[in-house]
């Protein structure tokens, strides 16, 4: 009997060349800036004093151009005070 050597069957070369990979920088974390150690101006209380002063400044200023407080009445009861009286 002859034995029979099965012939080996040649196996594929793989050649792999290198690919050109676009790389996106990407943060893991998103950008987000430090809180402002300073609070903010509306928790300021010069910021509510000043703006109270200039709306009472304003409204006092519109009033007297408007001519509220320039009717002067007689003295009240024998008193020697004038008293203003505001006009609606």
């Amino acid at each position: 009997m002859v034995a029979v050597t099965p012939t080996p069957t040649p196996t594929p070369t793989v050649v792999r060349t290198p690919s050109r990979v676009a790389v996106t920088p990407h943060p893991s974390q998103p950008d987000r800036r430090a809180p402002s150690a300073e609070p903010a101006i509306t928790s300021r209380w010069w910021f509510w004093t000043g703006l109270g002063v200039v709306v009472t400044g304003g409204t006092l200023a519109a009033l007297g151009a408007a001519g509220v407080f320039d009717t002067t009445q007689p003295p009240v009861g024998g008193t020697a005070y004038d008293v203003s009286a505001i006009r609606w």
